[in-house]
């Protein structure tokens, strides 16, 4: 459904949404929640980091939480991604 869709930004490909399903589908158990929980907290962003496709990173994990029954709400979400961002992008946030 698009709600589904949505929540996995970055795959227009079919291939590519189905193995992000099959990855959340096949483990809902609490270790791979706190397995993804961990990658989103500690995803820092460099300071070559490619910005757009850091956020898609996030968005990506975020989804797969949500597919998981593991909501992060998004005024949570914005502290996440602006605690990951680089000292270089201060000025922008």
């Amino acid at each position: 459904n698009n709600q589904t869709i949505h929540a996995h930004p970055g795959t227009e490909m079919s291939a590519a949404l189905w193995q992000n399903l099959h990855l959340v589908h096949e483990t809902q158990g609490q270790q791979s929640i706190a397995t993804i929980r961990w990658e989103l907290y500690s995803c820092k962003a460099d300071k070559g980091t490619n910005i757009p496709h850091h956020i898609t990173k996030l968005q990506e994990l975020q989804g797969w939480l949500y597919e998981m029954g593991d909501i992060i709400p998004d005024p949570q979400f914005q502290a996440i991604l602006l605690t990951l961002l680089p000292t270089s992008w201060d000025s922008y946030t």
